[in-house]
């Protein structure tokens, strides 16, 4: 792997469906993240590129939102040249959760529109 740095791995570990629920529920920038992610499995931006191509945001809380998924190792980081990229997690399971949380979400939502 060379030129592409090594992972960041301060992640918490077995992060659990409540959790994610509370995070993607609770702060709408993650929540918009990781619904492209869940979309565009293989993107891998700069938080400057995340925060204005993907989800139309402002940078700085785009970057919070981003150090909030990767401690719950929701996305990788990796640093190519001078620049992190960020990506989302490879982990099945991971993946599996945060669909069943979108979905849940989704859910919620359409239930209090009714």
């Amino acid at each position: 792997m060379k030129g592409q740095g090594a992972p960041r791995r301060d992640i918490e570990p077995s992060v659990g469906f409540s959790a994610l629920r509370d995070l993607l529920d609770e702060d709408p920038v993650c929540g918009e993240i990781v619904t492209y992610l869940s979309h565009h499995t293989e993107a891998m931006d700069t938080a400057r590129g995340i925060a204005e191509w993907w989800i139309k945001r402002e940078v700085r809380p785009t970057e919070d939102a981003l150090q909030k998924l990767l401690r719950h190792g929701v996305v990788r980081s990796f640093v190519v040249g001078a620049t992190r990229v960020y990506a989302y997690t490879k982990d099945p399971l991971l993946r599996g959760k945060l669909s069943d949380c979108l979905s849940s979400l989704g859910s919620r939502a359409e239930g209090r529109r009714r």
